[in-house]
């Protein structure tokens, strides 16, 4: 875990399935401008549960005296934030969704085939996949190169233990006691436009943006705009 000290109000951000304890320093860094602090954290290494995960992350908090506290989740990342605020309500001031899902059915039956196979494939030939869907998607943003390298600080053995972790649960559901805000993309084509009606039933968002463009990673390639609309719910949240 990476904790900056920016003010008294902290926000956890979880990172998708490519991220790593990087991939939203920028966010981190601009909130700090305004006055609130920011934790990165990032997916073990080896197998793991999300469970475990964020038993851990609360603990680090904390030990270091910090009791609530709002969180950012996109993608699988968003995915564990609800699962975050499941098993440890009380401690979340808010809770922002970014492209992301309330169940995994979905995944598993679309990636079936390259879940069963990856376990037997070099690491190479799986990140040469990954790149291949990221030029394929994402070829035309200027950007790019941001996700080609997410793909490059990857390991084989990364890539198993989140699928692993993901798959392990096949649905969430949270008592909302909270703010929640939902953000998504009109041009997402990893979410389906089910998923994110799913979602939002589930999650009963008190705000709700679409970004026109940007697709999975509107906080990317959108960047400027998706700082924006953080602060400003954020703000809102704890009335700055």
């Amino acid at each position: 875990m990476r904790l900056v000290d920016g003010g008294s109000h902290l926000v956890l951000f979880i990172h998708g399935f490519f991220g790593n304890i990087e991939t939203f320093r920028d966010q981190g860094e601009f909130l700090k401008k305004h006055g609130i602090s920011y934790a990165l954290v990032t997916y073990p290494h080896d197998d793991f549960t999300f469970e475990d995960f964020i038993d851990c992350i609360v603990e680090k908090l904390v030990d270091r005296g910090i009791n609530r506290f709002s969180i950012l989740g996109t993608s699988m990342g968003g995915f564990c934030a609800q699962l975050f605020a499941a098993r440890y309500n009380s401690r979340i001031d808010s809770l922002i969704l970014t492209n992301t899902f309330s169940s995994t059915t979905y995944f598993r039956r679309k990636n079936r085939l390259i879940t069963a196979i990856a376990p037997f494939l070099p690491e190479g030939l799986i990140k040469f996949y990954l790149k291949n869907v990221a030029k394929k998607e994402y070829g035309g943003y200027e950007d790019v190169w941001k996700l080609y390298r997410m793909v490059d600080s990857l390991t084989k053995k990364d890539v198993l233990a989140r699928v692993k972790a993901l798959t392990a649960i096949e649905s969430v559901n949270f008592e909302k006691r909270f703010p929640v805000a939902v953000l998504d993309s009109a041009d997402d084509v990893t979410i389906p436009d089910f998923l994110k009606s799913e979602l939002k039933f589930v999650a009963r968002p008190d705000f709700e943006y679409t970004f026109p463009s940007g697709g999975h990673f509107p906080y990317i390639f959108r960047k400027q705009e998706f700082n924006q609309i953080l602060l400003q719910f954020i703000e809102d949240v704890y009335a700055l």
